[in-house]
């Protein structure tokens, strides 16, 4: 399988970028709404009861001055479980791609 989104090894716990599963999920704007990109898709899930420093967070790897320009990282948990949440072709196929990526060591409820 043709690898669809970087996953990143930290420490044996795997993660993946958030601005990479954006993309690779081609999450597009509403019809009424104005900005919906990355950044609201965000804050949308920030909200979502994930656990920051547990789910998601900075990558420690980047040596960047500020917060906000620092990569966000989604477990790779976290990231199957919003691309099955998209409901559709592109969620399944990523959630199926990092499931076996990672030698099928995170369990998935569909």
């Amino acid at each position: 399988m043709k690898e669809c989104i970087k996953i990143i090894d930290l420490n044996g716990k795997y993660f993946v970028k958030a601005k990479d599963l954006h993309k690779a999920l081609g999450v597009k704007k509403g019809f009424f709404d104005i900005h919906n990109g990355f950044h609201d898709w965000y804050l949308r899930i920030d909200k979502s009861g994930y656990v920051f420093g547990k789910d998601f967070g900075f990558n420690p790897n980047q040596n960047v001055g500020y917060r906000e320009t620092a990569d966000r990282i989604f477990s790779v948990k976290m990231a199957i479980e919003i691309s099955n949440r998209q409901k559709s072709k592109e969620g399944y196929l990523i959630a199926t791609y990092l499931a076996t990526k990672t030698n099928g060591t995170i369990k998935i409820n569909i």
